[in-house]
């Protein structure tokens, strides 16, 4: 059978976050190295105590939680960006003085404009901020400083080339020499064009920021509350700078994108904006970063910086690097990330916008049916809101898809217009099932689907899954407890404990000749419905210990009666194939292979 999805060494680590900085001491191990595939028309039963991770591994498959590996955290950027900076401080101190020198030719003409405006008042042109001005001094001064941003921008792309050069260098493992800083100065024309970005994004700011802050004087004059004016200044102001800093970045990103892709500046500012656009979860770490590295570049502050300045490159380099991975490379960063892979397309590292096209085909019924559909939205809106947004038929056709999936899990056609809390937990959970059927998906997670349903209507739906299965070639990853359930749906079915899966097995052969102990112990609590049948129940010693500190070696060997001390405390078992019935147990594999006849 065509695989469709495979897992490969799958994490999941939620962080326990304490004291004023939050910083993270523990994490929660919810899901720890599961590996497993999925193959089309399959169903994957997943088994295992409450709390083990099974829920969390149907949310990762589909990145409704991001796995680790999938994206790096800021903070391990900019840690790894500090290990750059220490093999290399000394070119950057070079290149950050180099870079005050230059940028004074980028203001050498503006000689006629200061003469023209003059000399004293051209500190407000600079700032482009006519303060107290009026009339045509006022002109003059936003005049002046539209021409600042203008005349700068040549300066100011040779120093950020002369940058993004050596810092690509420095996050590929390479030394920087002095150089590298001119290696690019044949590209200052494209990456002007791109840096002009700026200036579009400056002059919106500026022209708003002066209205701003001539408002807070009017406001100081008239009631001379001079701090209810900073304040409002202040809150008008904060909005205006972040939007600003997006065009700083974008500039930024176009700038790497000529130097690094060899792109055309045309392509490389179409790209930029698709990656700032893209990742907006991320501006909002590094904004600040793009804003003050810019503003190292057009004006030169003063040599307080020197120490700060290479932290900063450095930082903001290794983050520009990922976030242009991800969007213009997104297969090769998902393979390198591994973990999550739908038909050997590797999906691990992508971003959402390059997720939202698969969702259609990958989709979940949810544990807890009420806190999963929107109370304000309609039962009809509810479930045709995946054909909307994909734009799946016409509206007419959509009536249609929405009528004949309510009628096929048992709902009637005339309650399109009420409300979830209209409804009984057996009805919603059939609400939900209907939104993920509805998809015609390739994959589903169904979370504990059948839990809160009659007997009856559970063997009504297993039978709807299990038709649409053969219709439509469904692969499903089925997490229940009710192992009798799994037993009669399955193909495969994986045991997890403590976040790891200890068995894997096709679902006669598992269930008729189990090996790891915690498997043995699971079945044994299965009620048979023969009453003269004796049947020996395995009770296990113990709680499930806590996934913040799991144990060392086996994560099972506090709970098992087979455990050996000094092996199972010690060393974590791998796991081992025996003929497609996979298990990690040290105990059992030295028992199998010990016997003759046994092979792997």
């Amino acid at each position: 059978m065509t695989e469709l999805i495979r897992v490969e060494n799958l994490k999941k680590y939620f962080p326990i976050r304490k004291g004023i900085l939050r910083k993270v001491k523990a994490h929660v191990k919810a899901v720890d190295g599961v590996s497993l595939s999925i193959h089309e028309k399959e169903t994957i039963g997943l088994v295992g105590e409450s709390g083990c991770g099974k829920t969390t591994v149907g949310r990762t498959i589909l990145k409704l939680l991001e796995p680790n590996g999938g994206r790096p955290a800021i903070s391990e950027a900019i840690d790894e960006g500090w290990q750059g900076f220490k093999t290399s401080w000394r070119i950057l101190v070079i290149t950050f003085l180099l870079s005050l020198l230059l940028n004074p030719f980028g203001y050498a003409a503006l000689i006629p404009f200061a003469l023209w405006h003059n000399i004293a008042g051209l500190p407000q042109a600079l700032t482009g901020i006519g303060l107290g001005l009026t009339g045509v001094n006022l002109i003059r001064t936003l005049i002046t400083g539209i021409a600042i941003l203008l005349l700068s921008i040549p300066a100011t792309a040779f120093v950020f080339t002369g940058w993004i050069t050596i810092g690509l260098k420095i996050i590929r493992g390479q030394k920087p020499v002095l150089a590298d800083f001119f290696a690019n100065s044949g590209r200052i024309l494209p990456a002007t064009v791109g840096l002009a970005l700026i200036v579009f994004g400056y002059l919106i700011v500026q022209g708003l920021l002066v209205v701003s802050i001539l408002s807070g004087a009017m406001v100081q004059g008239l009631t001379g509350a001079g701090a209810f004016a900073l304040a409002l200044v202040s809150l008008i102001g904060l909005p205006l700078w972040v939007i600003g800093n997006a065009f700083a970045l974008r500039a930024i990103f176009t700038l790497w994108l000529i130097i690094d892709k060899n792109m055309e500046a045309l392509e490389a500012i179409r790209a930029s904006m698709k990656i700032t656009l893209g990742h907006k979860g991320y501006l909002a770490s590094f904004k600040s970063t793009a804003l003050l590295l810019m503003g190292l570049g057009a004006l030169p502050y003063g040599l307080g910086l020197l120490i700060a300045f290479p932290l900063l490159v450095i930082a903001a380099t290794r983050i520009y690097e990922f976030l242009a991975k991800t969007a213009l490379e997104p297969e090769k960063h998902a393979a390198e990330g591994g973990g999550l892979a739908y038909r050997g397309r590797y999906i691990t590292g992508l971003p959402s916008y390059h997720m939202r096209p698969l969702r259609k085909n990958l989709q979940i019924i949810f544990q807890d049916p009420y806190a999963s559909l929107n109370p304000r939205m309609t039962v009809g809106k509810i479930i045709r809101e995946g054909l909307d947004i994909h734009k799946i038929g016409k509206k007419k056709e959509r009536d249609a898809m929405v009528a004949e999936v309510l009628e096929r899990v048992g709902l009637p056609r005339n309650i399109l217009d009420r409300y979830p809390h209209e409804f009984s937990g057996g009805q919603r959970q059939r609400v939900g099932i209907a939104r993920a059927l509805i998809m015609k998906p390739e994959f589903i997670v169904c979370d504990e689907a059948i839990s809160a349903l009659d007997v009856s209507i559970q063997a009504q739906i297993i039978n709807l899954l299990a038709d649409l299965k053969e219709e439509y070639g469904i692969a499903y990853l089925f997490i229940a407890h009710d192992l009798s359930v799994v037993e009669h749906i399955s193909d495969r079915v994986a045991v997890m404990y403590l976040g790891k899966i200890v068995e894997l097995a096709k679902t006669s052969e598992l269930f008729s000749n189990p090996l790891h102990p915690y498997t043995k112990a699971l079945l044994s609590s299965v009620p048979k419905p023969d009453p003269t049948l004796q049947q020996e129940r395995i009770v296990l010693q113990g709680d499930v210990p806590s996934p913040i500190a799991p144990p060392a070696g086996c994560s099972f060997h506090p709970r098992c009666p087979l455990a050996v001390k000094g092996l199972c405390d010690t060393k974590e078992p791998l796991t081992v194939d025996s003929d497609g019935h996979q298990f990690a147990c040290h105990v059992v594999e030295e028992e199998l292979f010990a016997s003759p006849g046994a092979s792997a």
